[in-house]
């Protein structure tokens, strides 16, 4: 069929059919089987495999063209790799001429990562593509949640179903968003009875967060299932030095306010931090505007975050993390013309605990950690009769939680060479309730509490090969109740070549997906499923120069999933019917060309494929990135940044059938200023869609137009 744009700026919303879900005074609530996807409304069936309902598409082979485009990308690598290692031989031989005394800003290059081995190692040691972005980045872009942090990550996608508090889910390399673990101070916030078990992003925001760590590829080794595309690892601030404190506040478009307090101290055996976080906004309408949709969602938000450190012996330290999120969002029915609800409501909770030890044996060389954390997803809806709807209302209730047990040992064979291994336990339940009144009569849909437990123990081994060549093999063995037991491995290989800067680096590894508990024991589930699976690799490149002020990286990647867990429309349940390929490019440069100014930039090329040969939705090929940062005057910065997206595909409904059509790409630039008049006072303000672009992210939902904020944060 032929796939035509969509253009949210035609205005020509009152023409657009009838979006998904909207008809309810046609027979919303159908038989059973027509029914399923109303269930979770909130945590949709992720449909990066899904063909497009009752509509037929035509068919692709999956292999027309292949070949020329794999000579194409080898081709642009290749190149690419010319680039990046062989013309800053001639660079650097011209900066040792013009270097002069001034001391110029050095850029980050080669930041300490955790999340990729579990130990704090070297970026260049890893092998592995991997982003950091830090505490520094965050206060002088001023960006408030973290799904806006992210948008910035090469081959990171976010897409949120509207405005603020609306639910925001992430996808590397194309892969489908439950694929990638997310995690705050290593408790999982993927909601284990979300219909995948992906995460919500929606409500987390970014004021205690010191640092984020994003590594791409798969990390089933270390971490498992739903690490089959990434991690991203979210690092709260801990507390250091003499007993200090914080109060901010922010106000802006959308009738918004913020406002944050917190305290935290420590010295050499304790620390402590503490955190309160307040959001509320007017938000806009989460069903596109621009079709005919007027009443506003809102959003407010609570959050509280803690940290306690105490060293009992040089060698024995325990920790206690905490954080609590309690939300109120206002919702639509769906997406697109009719989709406005004057009173759909959602009240989230999310829990996480954790609390670890750490032991050093031998004199350090020995370190061991026990570890057990605990998270709770509780979800309740709430969408009473109104005008437009005298005879529908529908209530539902989901509780998720899960409890891991850790025990990982660090053992320092040699200089350079380090062992781990270890062995989890983690265990998940759920159950929820839905219950709804129309003129079709009266429908309950009770999940009944279920639990799955999985056992697993891995190992690790990080060496130093020769001077400047590192190498990280792992393996892992999952036993899941369920379903039985999957191994998965990784390698990952880095060297640095002779000439000062230059690095190789290249890995190869597998990955596995457990099915969730809704896709198990769900009246459309079956306990018959099958894990996910995923093998890929990539092979990267990257060249520092001008004394560790520029840096320029290439990696190309490739991905193949299969077994995913799909419903099967024929068969009215989840079945592993689906397969996907993506592959791709990313190009990425730092640089700090004068004295306190930094530049990041990157370009991101994804091409995906189901089985049937078609795009994977809302997946563009195209994603690029520009942050400039400027601090000046002493006490002053200034950020420029710069999201460009490309064209990708998304389901249009028609009279309740499905078509394709091609988003429109966009380009976002937000814009920050801060300034400190005096030492314990700061003034910040932001702009954010500075150039009032009206667009989509998903198929007829809103977004945020021009949005001016500001505020003040007083330390004491």
């Amino acid at each position: 069929m032929k796939v035509e744009k969509h253009n949210p700026d035609s205005g020509k919303g009152a023409e657009l059919p009838p979006p998904r879900d909207c008809d309810r005074d046609e027979g919303r609530f159908k038989p059973l089987s027509e029914r399923m996807g109303r269930r979770d409304r909130r945590m949709n069936e992720s449909q990066e495999t899904r063909t497009g309902g009752e509509t037929e598409l035509k068919k692709s082979s999956r292999e027309d063209g292949k070949e020329m485009i794999v000579k194409k990308s080898i081709l642009v690598l290749l190149l690419l790799t010319v680039v990046v290692l062989f013309f800053p031989l001639v660079a650097q031989t011209a900066s040792s001429s013009g270097d002069s005394g001034e001391e110029s800003e050095k850029i980050p290059v080669y930041n300490v990562v955790v999340t990729a081995t579990g130990n704090e190692t070297s970026l260049k040691d890893l092998g592995v593509t991997a982003t950091v972005v830090g505490r520094e980045e965050i206060e002088r872009r001023g960006v408030s949640s973290l799904a806006d942090l992210l948008r910035s990550v090469p081959s990171l996608d976010i897409v949120r179903t509207g405005g603020p508090g609306q639910v925001a889910t992430l996808s590397i390399r194309g892969a489908k968003n439950e694929h990638t673990l997310v995690m705050i101070d290593g408790v999982e916030i993927n909601d284990p009875m979300g219909t995948g078990r992906s995460a919500d992003l929606a409500t987390i925001a970014a004021d205690d967060i010191e640092r984020i760590e994003v590594v791409r590829g798969s990390q089933s080794p270390l971490y498992g299932s739903d690490a089959m595309a990434g991690v991203v690892n979210i690092i709260t601030r801990k507390g250091a030095g003499s007993p200090k404190g914080f109060l901010s506040s922010e106000a802006g478009s959308m009738k918004s306010f913020r406002e944050s307090a917190g305290f935290s101290g420590g010295g050499e055996r304790f620390d402590y931090s503490l955190g309160v976080f307040r959001s509320d906004t007017e938000g806009i309408s989460a069903a596109s505007s621009a079709q005919g949709n007027t009443e506003k969602d809102g959003f407010g938000s609570t959050s509280l975050s803690g940290r306690l450190g105490y060293r009992v012996l040089p060698n024995l330290e325990f920790s206690l993390t905490g954080r609590y999120t309690k939300s109120k969002v206002d919702m639509d029915n769906a997406g697109g013309q009719g989709g406005d609800d004057p009173n759909n409501r959602a009240d989230t909770q999310l829990s996480a605990l954790r609390f670890e030890t750490k032991w050093g044996l031998l004199g350090d060389r020995w370190e061991q950690r026990f570890a057990l954390s605990w998270g709770e997803n509780k979800r309740e809806y709430r969408n009473d009769t109104d005008q437009a709807h005298p005879f529908d209302s529908d209530n539902s209730r989901y509780t998720g939680s899960h409890w891991k047990l850790e025990w990982r040992n660090n053992v320092r064979v040699l200089p350079g060479h380090t062992l781990s291994f270890g062995l989890e336990r983690e265990e998940e339940k759920g159950d929820s309730l839905y219950a709804s009144r129309s003129q079709w009569g009266p429908y309950e849909d009770i999940f009944p509490e279920k639990d799955a437990t999985t056992k697993a123990l891995y190992l690790q081994d990080q060496v130093r090969v020769a001077e400047g060549i590192h190498l990280v093999a792992g393996l892992r063995l999952d036993d899941h109740e369920r379903f039985g037991s999957r191994g998965t491995f990784r390698v990952a290989l880095s060297a640095q070549l002779p000439w000062k800067g230059a690095l190789m680096r290249g890995s190869y590894g597998t990955g596995f997906k457990a099915p969730s508990l809704y896709q198990l024991f769900s009246p459309y589930g079956s306990q018959e499923l099958k894990a996910e699976r995923s093998k890929g690799w990539e092979l990267g490149a990257e060249q520092v120069l001008f004394g560790d002020r520029f840096s320029l990286s290439v990696t190309y990647f490739r991905n193949r999933f299969e077994d995913l867990i799909d419903y099967d429309m024929t068969a009215w349940k989840y079945s592993n019917v689906a397969e996907a390929l993506t592959r791709g490019m990313e190009f990425s440069l730092s640089a700090a060309p004068a004295e306190r100014v930094t530049v990041k930039a990157s370009y991101a090329y994804t091409k995906s494929e189901d089985q049937n040969g078609l795009p994977l939705l809302r997946r563009p090929k195209h994603k690029y990135s520009l942050d400039l940062g400027w601090r000046f005057l002493d006490s002053a910065s200034w950020s420029l940044t710069l999201i460009g997206v490309g064209e990708r595909d998304d389901l249009v409904f028609i009279g309740g059938i499905s078509n394709r059509a091609a988003l429109e790409g966009y380009l976002l630039v937000n814009t920050a200023l801060s300034y400190e008049p005096l030492p314990s006072v700061r003034l910040f303000a932001r702009i954010d869609n500075l150039l009032d672009k009206t667009y989509c992210e998903a198929w007829g939902y809103g977004t945020p137009g021009f949005s001016l904020y500001g505020g003040v944060r007083f330390s004491f």
